[in-house]
């Protein structure tokens, strides 16, 4: 199965298959949702595998949440400039 996760700058193959345990296939299942929510349900579900989640994959998911809603500004596609939510432009 491909996905078009790996589309977007700074997710792999790994990090596309921890979208997918918490519902997210595609880019299409990004659009309208909060990084918050979707991080939150990735710490309940690695926490379910005893694993930790990084902050880091909240910024990941924000970035990627803008990339798939239409944004392709270079300096917003790098996960460390959303480490505090930003302003849409």
């Amino acid at each position: 199965m491909t996905s078009d996760l790996t589309d977007i700058p700074g997710i792999g193959k790994t990090f596309a298959r921890d979208f997918a345990r918490i519902g997210v296939w595609s880019q299409s299942d990004l659009v309208g949702k909060t990084a918050e929510d979707l991080f939150q349900q990735l710490v309940e579900a690695n926490e379910r595998e005893r694993h930790k989640t990084s902050k880091n994959y909240l910024y990941v998911i924000r970035m990627a949440i803008y990339y798939a809603e239409g944004g392709r500004d270079p300096e917003r596609l790098k996960w460390h400039a959303w480490k505090e939510p930003l302003s849409s432009k």
